[in-house]
């Protein structure tokens, strides 16, 4: 009877890759949409930010998640987005950025920002019908001033998702991106780096 229970929230995140040798594709297109938290306006440095790597150890850097069988074993399908996974990241991070008026430039920057992507995952709590989704994004920041670390942290994005349907491995993303974009504009060192001459 405890299999019948599990039909909620985790059988429709177990079966979002179908099978679990299939790789299937789906579109995150991430947009930060939220009411910037922090405003970088009178900060005089302008910001390049530079490459995001992926340190996830997957082969495929489109990759969002792999699926698992019924035993938990990761699989060598699941569910991969229309672009390397760091570059969405860093595309939120950008997004984010401007949304908060700092000076994001390719040209003539006085510092530059770089990312590792660490982690991406979630793990799903039972409920009776429903469940919920608990993700967790990792990624390692680094602000350079001439060759310099002047800031550096990993900051953790988070995100719930209660109910018994499937939501989408790109709703989860996006939900977790925006928690993680939202935490680097809060981070207070980052904005007293930033507004340091």
């Amino acid at each position: 009877m405890r299999y019948l229970v599990v039909s909620g929230l985790a059988l429709a995140l177990a079966s979002l890759s179908g099978c679990a040798l299939t790789v299937n594709d789906t579109r995150v297109d991430y947009h930060y949409t939220k009411v910037p938290a922090a405003d970088f306006t009178s900060s005089p440095e302008r910001i390049k930010v530079g490459n995001f790597e992926d340190s996830r150890g997957m082969e495929n850097p489109r990759m969002i998640m792999h699926s698992q069988n019924m035993y938990g074993n990761t699989m060598s399908g699941g569910t991969q987005a229309e672009k390397p996974l760091a570059e969405i990241v860093r595309d939120g991070v950008i997004q984010g950025l401007t949304t908060a008026h700092a000076h994001v430039a390719d040209d003539d920057p006085s510092v530059v920002l770089t990312g590792e992507l660490m982690e991406y995952g979630y793990t799903v709590v039972q409920g009776f019908w429903t469940g919920t989704a608990n993700t967790k994004l990792m990624v390692k920041l680094r602000l350079t001033k001439s060759g310099n670390t002047v800031w550096s942290d990993t900051i953790l994005g988070k995100a719930s998702y209660h109910g018994g349907g499937n939501p989408g491995e790109d709703v989860l993303f996006r939900m977790t991106l925006d928690d993680f974009v939202e935490r680097l504009q809060k981070d207070e060192d980052l904005q007293r780096a930033l507004h340091a001459h």
